[in-house]
């Protein structure tokens, strides 16, 4: 199942777009980025057989239980093969943010995230330190630590 922030679409359709433009780039830079051609051919036979499945879920006569299990799991072999292809060959050695676009995910986003001031102090009290939410009066002065 993908989460709403995640990089695989949500959608069958889309998770086959997705799935068949990889191929297209693999077919293209497979070899230059040390892909080995079984992993490509086994993914290749992954898309086929979940494009198989769908367009059997989608015909009237086919679109029994039997049809819509064989669908789901074909796309959850899809979708597994696909998350492990971008952890073990898209990220080690790393591609570069313009192969990253090619392949339909997003670049690497390396500017640091500012955090703000700390609005919280530990206090120590009878029962050891506690959590004490900073006065509005210490945020504007800058007391918080």
């Amino acid at each position: 199942m993908t989460k709403n922030t995640d990089w695989w679409p949500s959608t069958r359709t889309g998770q086959l777009e997705m799935a068949k433009q990889w191929l297209e780039v693999l077919a293209e830079h497979g070899d230059s980025w040390n892909i080995p051609k079984d992993i490509v051919a086994n993914f290749r036979r992954l898309v086929r057989t979940a494009e198989n499945a769908l367009h059997d879920v989608q015909n009237e006569n086919a679109n029994t239980t039997v049809a819509k299990t064989k669908c789901g799991e074909a796309f959850e072999e899809m979708t597994a093969a696909a998350r492990d292809m971008k952890r073990w060959f898209f990220h080690a050695p790393p591609l570069k943010n313009h192969e990253l676009v090619m392949l339909g995910l997003k670049p690497r986003d390396r500017k640091a995230t500012p955090s703000g001031t700390p609005t919280a102090r530990l206090y120590q009290g009878r029962t050891g330190y506690h959590r004490r939410s900073a006065t509005r009066a210490e945020v504007m002065s800058g007391k918080t630590v």
